[in-house]
């Protein structure tokens, strides 16, 4: 399965052509939409440009509008990474600062908060590196699926 995106051509290069995805919220678009919680926090977050370069074979000219397609399963794993692993650094170091007190015999459970607090900062530092090492939108494989 793929997940679609509607984008607009920017510019071309050859085979090369550069796409712009702008996200919204999709709030704003029911009835509740005025005594929602949701939908008033959703006003102060601006919508966001993505940029992508992507190969095709289409004839596409600058401002034609595309449906870009991203595997579901790839986006499975990224979510599943950027949950996962804040709470595994949270329990295993909160398990290891567990086991330094038990050795240690300390009566109180500083250690084991402050191991837990850093092995979930730690792994949110490990996530943000990954980010900027590895999750460029182009290493997700995203491509341009059709002309609309």
């Amino acid at each position: 399965m793929m997940i679609i995106e509607v984008a607009t051509v920017q510019a071309l290069n050859g085979d090369l052509a550069k796409v712009v995805i702008t996200k919204q919220s999709a709030c704003h678009q029911c009835d509740e939409s005025n005594t929602c919680g949701t939908s008033f926090l959703s006003n102060f977050f601006a919508s966001k440009e993505i940029e992508l370069n992507l190969k095709t074979n289409l004839p596409l000219v600058e401002g034609d509008t595309v449906n870009v397609g991203l595997d579901e399963n790839t986006l499975l794993r990224l979510t599943f990474t950027m949950y996962l692993l804040p709470l595994l650094g949270l329990i295993v170091f909160a398990f290891i600062g567990r086991v330094i007190e038990t050795y240690f015999q300390l009566s109180h459970e500083l250690l084991t908060v402050s191991f837990a607090l850093v092995g979930f900062s730690g792994s949110l530092f490990v996530l943000r590196f990954y980010k900027k090492v590895w999750l460029h939108p182009e290493k997700l494989n995203p491509i341009i699926l059709k002309k609309v």
